[in-house]
């Protein structure tokens, strides 16, 4: 390429999931995740930061036990 740039970057996809149980059935009751592609330049811990937030800012609605 004439005249060009080049430049080469590495994106990887994280995922951060919480788990939330019934201590006393062991029932799964709650799940809430997040994904995001990063580099490694960006901000890691602002990004989970931010990601935490997101997950817990919707209201938390118990999935029923079957």
């Amino acid at each position: 390429m004439a005249g060009g740039d080049i430049k080469e970057s590495y994106y990887q996809n994280g995922s951060l999931s919480f788990e939330m149980f019934d201590t006393k059935t062991g029932h799964l009751i709650w799940t809430g995740g997040d994904k995001k592609d990063f580099t490694n330049s960006d901000d890691i811990q602002k990004m989970i930061t931010a990601s935490v937030k997101k997950i817990f800012k919707k209201p938390i609605k118990a999935k029923k036990a079957k």
